[in-house]
């Protein structure tokens, strides 16, 4: 399913019971939408739309997101989700509240935009596939359990521009005032003055 762009609503029921749709794209000119607009469309496996389209989706199975507008994933919206593999973040977005991806345990891809803010507590919370995770120069706020039990994290980056965040090329997130580390892997190097 391919929406034009010239769309800006989706109505009730528009969609439900469209039991073999498997992939959607809806453009961030939808605004307007109706909760039952893809009822028991339970097979959609890839989705590239606006935050307030995937709202209305059976996430369950969902494997592969691409968000293309809104500004908050909010807390818990993909909790559980284990059939998620991949998630691309859109420019527009600021924050991930607490628990959003929690126990996503088959997510391995997480791309973090430019212009991204804050990340909530336990966002990432058993998220044990995601291997790499390379963090804006825009992120100011980071709980210290946003990726706790991420096991499989071997690879860990901080734009170099961020002024609240550190790395120092340590596989490691770091509070610049204070020098506190937030998160580690098997892979960091802990060095003078972290605490």
């Amino acid at each position: 399913l391919v929406v034009p762009s010239s769309v800006t609503k989706i109505y009730d029921n528009a969609f439900k019971g469209c039991s073999n749709l498997s992939s959607i794209y809806v453009p961030n000119s939808v605004v307007g939408l109706d909760p039952t607009s893809f009822l028991n469309t339970n097979s959609i496996v890839r989705a590239t739309a606006p935050l307030n389209v995937l709202a209305c989706l059976n996430r369950s199975n969902l494997k592969y997101v691409e968000i293309n507008g809104g500004d908050t994933i909010a807390e818990g919206m993909f909790k559980n989700a284990d059939n998620l593999l991949s998630v691309v973040f859109n420019a527009d977005l600021k924050n991930v509240e607490a628990e959003a991806f929690y126990d996503c345990d088959n997510l391995n891809t997480v791309s973090f935009n430019d212009g991204l803010v804050s990340l909530g507590e336990n966002a990432f919370y058993n998220c044990d596939k995601i291997s790499e995770i390379s963090l804006p120069a825009t992120l100011t706020a980071i709980a210290e359990t946003t990726f706790r039990a991420c096991s499989s994290v071997n690879r860990i980056s901080v734009d170099a521009a961020n002024t609240v965040y550190e790395c120092n090329n340590s596989n490691c997130i770091v509070v610049k005032d204070g020098k506190k580390l937030i998160f580690g892997c098997k892979n960091t190097t802990i060095y003078e003055g972290i605490e």
